[in-house]
């Protein structure tokens, strides 16, 4: 997790000097996340099928190999359809394929603590952002972007030898009875109709926050350059993001196991839109800027890490069982729908206004639809997962 997601998030990075050297307009190399996105949703199902036939260790060690073969191919890039062929088909592939392993196996390794075991996980996701986008950048700066891609893509085989010693075991799951007794057809029909309600509740909350998650993410270093910052201020606020995040899923699984989803869910809701919001209305001149946008970014980043933790326990825990593998596939869809449309309207802002606050409001509108929908689906259930 830390590992890939670092390559892939270290890609704002690479927005300046793609634009500079390929001639390109933001909204063509912001594509290039878009494809990412939509890839991994394109073959989601699928994978997340073979997963669920031939185990997810081999799908996870197949990710990496995928992944720093695109990578290294991102950095020999010499036309923007490269770029594309490379990021999407082969590191796409790649960091879906960690992904979908990833969930099987801590959603059957863990069942009385997911939120607390996803939490420690995906806790890699953000020190890899953070030391990626610090050191991504001091690389970019010493050797040119070419070179530090190219040394960065082979990271991901440092984490090999622990990848190959993987294992899951199955995680009984557990259904209580409610109160009262129904017929049987009654109660299926009941618990048909809300096991689909759930799943479009859990399936709109990830295409919202994949609205958020993108469009502050992937707009905060051009949007801190374009207001005035310079490039190594604005990586460091990624990495403030980043290492908020961590300490969000470390500190949200936690509490979210110990005090409940929704009063977890609404501190960090609250969170996330202060954060946002100090980092959209940051501007240099402003004496405070610096700490605006840099507390804004540890804000935004940690709430934000514990409402995409709430949305992967509450779908591990309604949905594991034997087809987790194809679940988690079709759960995959939703993300890129919001995410892809973000990161392209961002691009597509700035070439015309020059500016991507109408990004940024479109990513807060996803923050509080995602919330809504959580606090929904998150209603106490006659299940609990042990």
């Amino acid at each position: 997790m830390m590992s890939v997601w670092g390559l892939v998030y270290t890609f704002p990075l690479f927005v300046l000097p793609l634009a500079t050297e390929l001639h390109a307009d933001r909204a063509a190399i912001a594509g290039i996340v878009v494809a990412i996105l939509f890839w991994g949703a394109l073959t989601g199902p699928g994978l997340g099928a073979l997963i669920d036939r031939f185990g997810a260790r081999p799908a996870v060690v197949a990710g990496i190999v995928l992944s720093v073969m695109g990578y290294a191919a991102f950095s020999q890039a010499r036309e923007l359809w490269q770029a594309y062929v490379a990021f999407a088909g082969l590191l796409g592939t790649g960091q879906t394929l960690i992904y979908l392993g990833a969930n099987v196996l801590i959603a059957r390794t863990f069942a009385g603590e997911r939120a607390t075991a996803y939490g420690v996980a995906y806790a890699g996701l953000g020190i890899g952002t953070g030391l990626y986008a610090l050191g991504g950048q001091l690389l970019i700066d010493e050797l040119g972007w070419r070179n530090a891609a190219l040394l960065l893509s082979l990271t991901p085989l440092l984490v090999m030898p622990a990848v190959l010693r993987l294992h899951g075991r199955a995680a009984a799951r557990v259904d209580l009875p409610g109160p009262g007794v129904q017929p049987a057809a009654s109660r299926r029909s009941t618990a048909v109709g809300a096991t689909l309600g759930a799943f479009g509740l859990i399936l709109f909350s990830s295409m919202t926050l994949g609205l958020t998650d993108e469009g502050i993410y992937q707009n905060l270093l051009p949007h801190a350059v374009v207001v005035g910052f310079s490039p190594s201020t604005a990586a460091l606020a990624l990495a403030l993001v980043s290492a908020s995040y961590v300490a969000g899923q470390l500190a949200g699984g936690a509490a979210t196991d110990r005090f409940g989803v929704r009063p977890t869910m609404l501190v960090a809701f609250a969170l996330a839109g202060l954060g946002a919001l100090s980092i959209a209305t940051v501007r240099v001149g402003n004496p405070m800027a610096i700490a605006q946008l840099l507390v804004g970014a540890f804000l935004y980043g940690g709430g934000l890490a514990v409402l995409l933790l709430v949305r992967l326990a509450t779908f591990a825990n309604r949905f594991s069982g034997p087809r987790f593998g194809f679940l988690s596939g079709i759960f995959a869809l939703a993300y890129p729908i919001g995410g892809g449309f973000i990161v392209w309207f961002g691009g597509l802002a700035y070439d015309l206004w020059r500016s991507y606050l109408p990004a940024f409001a479109i990513s807060g509108a996803g923050l509080v639809l995602a919330t809504i929908a959580l606090v929904i689906v998150s209603r106490p259930r006659g299940y609990v997962a042990r």
